[in-house]
């Protein structure tokens, strides 16, 4: 029934007041529905309205400043090393708190392995990099030949009393010797002998 229709049968006292408010309510409904329905498609066959592509551009504004924001938090919480190599030590475990400016992490460099010597300063002199030295590592049955990479110019244990001449030659100087790729096995810190030239 229509809603004319329900209203003369109120007028004629044939059916009660509440049907006709329903009827009208229901017209009122119906017309919004078809009010929204007309703005959807208006809005699809004239496409995007200037204010929503401008709200829609802040929106991904806010979601890039987000991300790059997120990312410099990641970079500022993500440890990277230097140069490439093998991890040797992790002082610290997950959930421990570190010291500013404290080693998190011991990373053996991709490089050739060396030895690390300490030389007599009577045999300072002959001690020259570039040259090659046969050196021995402890329970290594081969022996390597090493070329010297580096000698202290000062030397590393310098007691008091050592600038007389005769105790000169209790000087050490620190030196480090490259070994072969063959070498590259080995742990590091074992005990090793250079060859004295």
């Amino acid at each position: 029934m229509t809603l004319n229709r329900k209203a003369e049968l109120v007028a004629k006292q044939l059916i009660s007041q509440s049907e006709v408010d329903a009827a009208r309510s229901a017209r009122d409904s119906a017309q919004a529905e078809l009010a929204s329905a007309h703005e959807e498609f208006t809005k699809l066959t004239a496409g995007a309205r200037i204010e929503d592509i401008e709200q829609a551009k802040a929106e991904l504004a806010v979601a890039q400043a987000n991300v790059t924001l997120q990312q410099q938090k990641l970079d500022e919480l993500t440890i990277l090393a230097t140069r490439d190599g093998i991890l040797d030590s992790l002082p610290y475990h997950l959930g421990e708190r570190v010291a500013n400016n404290a080693v998190v992490a011991i990373v053996q460099a991709d490089r050739l392995p060396y030895a690390r010597v300490y030389v007599p300063a009577t045999h300072r002199a002959a001690f020259v990099v570039g040259q090659t030295v046969t050196v021995h590592v402890d329970g290594i049955k081969d022996q390597y030949q090493g070329k010297i990479r580096w000698v202290a110019n000062e030397p590393s244990f310098t007691p008091y009393y050592a600038l007389t001449e005769k105790e000169r030659s209790r000087l050490m100087y620190l030196a480090e010797v490259d070994l072969p790729e063959s070498a590259m096995d080995l742990p590091s810190g074992l005990p090793a002998q250079v060859d004295l030239p």
